[in-house]
């Protein structure tokens, strides 16, 4: 019995001693990677499990304090051309913008030990928008989830509501664009300060790439190939459309009709967002003054050379919304996740 019981003892010795020298090590490997920046993401396509203390309540706060996934694509082939999340900060009265280039691979557990694979640019069409934003949430590693889908035709309907009453969203185009894509889809747009309405907003989302590759210098300053270019351009059209139409606006109508103007809206569009939801961000917005826009943006890096995908490996801020500034990676790596995961 004396020797059972010492076997019993030394085996309990063991375990706890192997148990608390993993756990040391757990730890060590915990603190290491506290110290690093966000870079070269695993897409592990696993569903994102929010920390402890977040829920998914549908009520004001709850909304205010969460990520909301906006897609603007072709409504032929229900694409995601343009992919951003918002963040909407009541409390510090902030909107950050994290633009996502819809070429950047996924990859999700198929079943069966298998993986499927992608670019962002046709998730949405093929998961819709529930599994979109758990596939983004883990990627991205910050809590999406609510999500809006608009087409080009959507969108130019949106920003029609919110010019109806004036000129248009004061612009200036630092390039002139004339392009007609494959689908009969015509871009024509000037360079210089102009007013832009529906249309005209919905051919600077559309236009992204030449179809023959081929660049002037004049263009090439500002469009090359990537979705770099688009993002960078659509940041500031951005910009200036929540600064003169949604914040403290001039024409009163806007912001007296806010929650009007955007419920006409949200009848064209998909979306997870109550109409609850949607007035209590109304409500709110009321408060918030210009200059309280950030925009970031995901860099990526081909993934063979082919250009078919780009992998996600960090952020940088477009400092102001005008594509002129940038903060260096570690700095603007800490802003995009203490402002993403503020929710």
């Amino acid at each position: 019995m004396d020797n059972l019981r010492r076997a019993i003892l030394l085996f309990t010795v063991i375990v706890f001693t192997a148990a608390a020298v993993t756990g040391f090590m757990a730890a060590l490997d915990y603190y290491d990677a506290s110290k690093s920046v966000i870079k070269d993401i695993e897409f592990s396509g696993e569903k994102y499990v929010p920390p402890e203390g977040e829920t998914s309540d549908d009520n004001k706060e709850e909304l205010l304090k969460y990520n909301i996934l906006f897609i603007i694509g072709d409504k032929n082939v229900k694409s995601s051309e343009i992919i951003s999340v918002m963040n909407y900060d009541e409390e510090s009265k902030k909107i950050s913008t994290l633009y996502i280039p819809c070429d950047t691979k996924y990859s999700l557990n198929s079943g069966n030990g298998g993986v499927a694979n992608g670019a962002l640019r046709d998730c949405y069409s093929l998961y819709g928008g529930e599994q979109t934003t758990l596939i983004l949430s883990g990627m991205m590693d910050i809590n999406i989830s609510k999500y809006v889908y608009m087409d080009y035709e959507n969108f130019a309907s949106f920003v029609n509501h919110f010019t109806s009453r004036d000129s248009g969203v004061e612009f200036e185009l630092p390039v002139a664009i004339n392009y007609t894509d494959n689908n009969g889809n015509k871009v024509s747009l000037r360079a210089g300060k102009q007013f832009f309405d529906g249309n005209a907003a919905k051919q600077l989302a559309m236009f992204c790439t030449t179809d023959d590759g081929i660049y002037d210098a004049e263009l090439l300053k500002y469009y090359d190939g990537t979705q770099t270019g688009r993002i960078r351009i659509m940041s500031i059209f951005t910009e200036s459309f929540i600064e003169q139409k949604i914040i403290d606006p001039q024409e009163t109508y806007y912001s007296e009709n806010f929650y009007s103007l955007l419920y006409s809206v949200k009848s064209g569009c998909e979306t997870n967002i109550t109409d609850s939801e949607l007035l209590s961000l109304s409500q709110g917005i009321a408060e918030f003054k210009k200059g309280c826009t950030d925009f970031y943006r995901i860099i990526c890096e081909d993934e063979t050379g082919s250009g078919k995908f780009c992998i996600y490996t960090k952020t940088c801020c477009v400092a102001g919304g005008d594509g002129s500034e940038f903060l260096d990676e570690a700095e603007t790596s800490l802003l995009y996740k203490n402002n993403f995961n503020s929710n």
